[in-house]
């Protein structure tokens, strides 16, 4: 947090004209099917320190309104160069079966970099309503998370495996992997979270009717768009 109060700071004593900050969704993220979320939502507990320090993070910049502040929330970022989100996913393919919970039925909302920048811009250059504001971002297209995998493995030249598994005790291996993790030097990534096999069992999108209301915004890559600029830029699994 002492990061984004520095920032804001500085923001404050250059008279900036408009502060856009980059979130996340991971402060509206729950356990639970959660499809069509708004930007004013209750917020659940947070899932992890990531969504936590996000949430404190969104406080402090729109508490500051000399900075003119505008928060989006993109979710699922990839693109060329991603060296995150796909590649993880590619890595964990080669090594074991992905986990299939609840018969496929997780789902998400994705969005490629090239869209990112093009909210940004558009924050920038919005009008003085957008401050103060928090904006959903994302690709706009509900994707089953299963495709999703098996897309990107193909591309990768690897063919996706599956293993149907029960939800509740994977979670509460993944907790108490969690917790060992805690205790260790350095307090090291476990190896599985709960968080990320929750992305795994529920399906989650984002409502973008505030930006493109707002920003005047919305998505242009298509899923299977931003894969070809994706691989064709280098993804490394």
């Amino acid at each position: 947090m002492t990061a984004t109060q520095n920032l804001v700071d500085f923001a404050k004593r250059q008279g900036v004209s408009r502060f856009v900050h980059i979130s996340s969704p991971s402060v509206c993220f729950a356990f639970r099917d959660q499809l069509g979320l708004t930007e004013d939502m209750a917020l659940p507990d947070p899932v992890n320190h990531y969504a936590r320090t996000k949430r404190e993070a969104e406080r402090i910049v729109l508490g500051q309104p000399a900075v003119h502040p505008v928060v989006l929330r993109p979710r699922g970022i990839y693109g060329a160069g991603d060296r995150a989100l796909l590649p993880r996913l590619i890595k964990v393919a080669k090594s074991r079966p992905l986990p299939l919970f609840r018969g496929g039925r997780a789902a998400i909302d994705l969005t490629h970099v090239d869209d990112v920048v093009d909210a940004v811009m558009a924050a920038f250059a919005a009008p003085k309503q957008a401050e103060n504001q928090i904006f959903n971002i994302s690709g706009g297209a509900v994707l089953p998370v299963r495709r999703i995998a098996d897309e990107a493995c193909a591309r990768a030249g690897l063919e996706a495996r599956w293993r149907p598994m029960p939800l509740l005790p994977t979670m509460l291996a993944a907790g108490l992997m969690e917790a060992v993790a805690l205790r260790l030097p350095g307090r090291p990534e476990p190896p599985v979270t709960r968080y990320g096999l929750g992305l795994f069992a529920y399906a989650q999108s984002l409502d973008l009717s505030r930006a493109k209301r707002v920003l005047g915004w919305e998505p242009k890559i298509a899923f299977e768009e931003g894969l070809d600029c994706t691989f064709a830029g280098g993804v490394m699994p």
